[in-house]
């Protein structure tokens, strides 16, 4: 239990070691725009790829050209060798339909490695004229909530079946001013997978808009549209906003975390002292105690730094094992509930926290239809845009993504859809067709194998189901969302197992998590108590897997020693422990670095 603690002072230390690796390295080739569009239609001309000019006093003799199918996950392959003047190359042999990812990289010497200066550019070669839905939710804000000058775009990605990565190979930002007429002029190409854009040429007091279109290769969407934004031109209100801003994310950070370790601890406590017990102390956080409170039983802290916490039983050292009030003096039963006790009160927590959200916001999303592919599996079946898709064979999902994800898992097989259609609600029998699937909706949707989806040939968009206050339907929301967000756990270590190159786009630490809570704080109250009942879940889970120095792995020597009657070597436990901290703290360092990684886009992870 005093695990978290430490691997939370670890995360930090560890990042900036690993920020310090390579010092001595000569300095990498700038990063450069790297863009990659389709020639003509259906891939008659390949995909074009262009950049700007190198700086000649780089000294490169070498620019080499790589290209990667991005959704088979296949290794790279190099395309071209290229001299370090040239500034676009055309891939003619780019096959319709597939989605390539390119990498520019830089050689001084012939013998040395080549280093990266461009990547994460993806081109495609439609393989029809339609184009993709637009983006959704567009939204445009001064930057000065986060810091000055700029403005901040975000917007949600095309409303798809696999959430706009079917179709949509870049975003399109157009910013719209009194001069520039109704399109605007383009200032940015996104990727697929990114969101967001900083327009940082901006004049302060100026007013803007923006437009924001899904393109495929060849096809361009239609333009999604913000709202109009003046930047803001007080320099005390900009650092006004900038403060509580940041101090908003603190406090939601520590909410967070705070209430879920609190859960935790708890849990251990209560049942430490239903069982008869001697709590010694109480803490929340860690470091310097700002506050206390000593009992006839426990003392109670408070401590500096609200992102941790401890309970310290006592028995629970070797020196300890034969006190009469102290943990192993207690019969077996009493030991096993003290271990896992901890993970069940966060799952206690995570059921309160999403029964509120049910009965004061909303349930969940549920999948609404917006366009039915002509010639599709949902046209047979006789689905029209604004069904909504109620559940798939019989069940009722919490999220639209598991909605999606069930049918997604389905290639081939019949499965019975529920639609609601105004006041009438019916069932409908469709066999999703097969279709080849990425990396990332493999990941999303679970899918059981993961090159194959199914789909039914929808766009579609997330709607709110309607709060409730029947105490019967809450506490069934309430079970639902613990249930799928414990099943989503274990789906997930269990492709991690079976395919850890995963785990770079699916694992974070405390840095991934204060980013979400930054992102999440500014949404509103219920995606605060949303991330935090998520936050419980993901405690319960990972505490309770056998790993040394885990509660998983102290409830299954509990019941070891329970079977042959006898206690272990208490001397030896501990060092047993001490090893699985020590294998703790490096996956700790791991993360940390897959954490910065993916903020400064640098190291391997992308």
């Amino acid at each position: 239990m005093r695990a978290l603690r430490a691997i939370l002072v670890g995360l930090t230390a560890a990042g900036l070691l690993l920020g310090l690796g390579g010092c001595n390295q000569p300095p990498p080739p700038p990063p450069t725009e790297l863009t990659a569009e389709a020639q003509a239609p259906f891939g008659e001309g390949g995909v074009r790829l262009a950049w700007k000019p190198i700086d000649s006093e780089l000294g490169l003799t070498e620019l080499l050209l790589e290209r990667q199918d991005y959704d088979g996950a296949v290794s790279p392959e190099t395309l071209a060798s290229l001299d370090p003047t040239a500034v676009e190359y055309i891939d003619d042999s780019a096959k319709p339909g597939v989605r390539w990812q390119y990498t520019l990289k830089g050689r001084r010497d012939p013998n040395a490695e080549p280093t990266v200066i461009a990547v994460y550019a993806l081109g495609r070669t439609a393989d029809d004229e339609e184009p993709p839905a637009p983006p959704t939710s567009l939204e445009a804000e001064d930057r000065a909530l986060d810091q000055p000058s700029g403005i901040n775009i975000s917007f949600e990605p095309s409303p798809d079946e696999l959430g706009g990565a079917e179709d949509v190979v870049a975003y399109r930002v157009y910013r719209v001013t009194a001069s520039n007429g109704e399109k605007g002029d383009l200032i940015a190409t996104l990727p697929a997978q990114v969101t967001r854009h900083v327009d940082e040429d901006v004049t302060v007091g100026q007013a803007y808009s923006y437009r924001v279109t899904a393109h495929d290769g060849v096809n361009e969407s239609e333009a999604a549209l913000s709202e109009v934004v003046v930047v803001v031109d007080n320099a005390r209100d900009v650092l006004v906003a900038t403060l509580l801003n940041y101090l908003r994310t603190i406090l939601a950070l520590a909410f967070t975390l705070g209430l879920a370790i609190m859960a935790h601890e708890f849990g251990h406590m209560m049942l430490a002292k239903w069982s008869g017990m001697k709590v010694d102390e109480f803490a929340i956080g860690f470091g310097k105690a700002i506050w206390s409170r000593e009992t006839p039983d426990t003392l109670y802290t408070l401590r500096l730094v609200p992102l941790g916490g401890f309970v310290r039983i006592r028995g629970m050292t070797p020196e300890e094992v034969d006190d009469p009030d102290g943990l192993y003096a207690k019969p077996v039963l009493a030991r096993f509930l003290v271990m896992v006790g901890g993970a069940a009160f966060n799952v206690i927590l995570a059921f309160v926290l999403y029964a509120a959200i049910a009965s004061v916001w909303s349930p969940g999303s549920q999948v609404q239809i917006d366009r039915v592919r002509d010639g599709s599996v949902a046209a047979a079946a006789g689905l029209e845009p604004g069904d909504l898709l109620i559940a798939v064979d019989g069940r009722r999902y919490a999220g639209h993504v598991q909605t999606i994800g069930a049918i997604a898992r389905s290639p081939g097989r019949e499965i019975e859809l529920t639609v609601r259609r105004g006041e009438e609600t019916f069932k409908v029998p469709v066999v999703p067709e097969a279709t080849p699937a990425g990396r990332m909706e493999s990941l999303l949707y679970a899918l059981d194998d993961p090159t194959v989806r199914g789909i039914i040939g929808i766009d579609n968009k997330p709607v709110p189901i309607e709060r409730t206050l029947n105490p019967i339907e809450v506490l069934s929301w309430a079970g639902r969302h613990v249930r799928e967000g414990m099943g989503s756990l274990t789906v997930l270590l269990t492709k991690m197992i079976a395919r850890p190159e995963t785990a770079k786009d699916s694992v974070g630490g405390p840095i991934m998590i204060a980013q979400a809570v930054h992102e999440v704080q500014q949404e509103g109250v219920e995606q605060i108590i949303g991330l935090t009942a998520y936050l419980s879940l993901c405690f319960a889970f990972f505490n309770l897997l056998p790993i040394p120095m885990l509660d998983g792995s102290k409830a299954i020597i509990v019941l070891v020693e329970g079977i042959r009657g006898r206690l272990f070597d208490k001397e030896r436990e501990a060092m047993f422990h001490f090893v699985g901290l020590v294998a703790l703290l490096m996956l700790a360092f791991f993360v940390a670095y897959m954490d910065v990684s993916r903020i400064t886009g640098n190291g391997w992870v992308q």
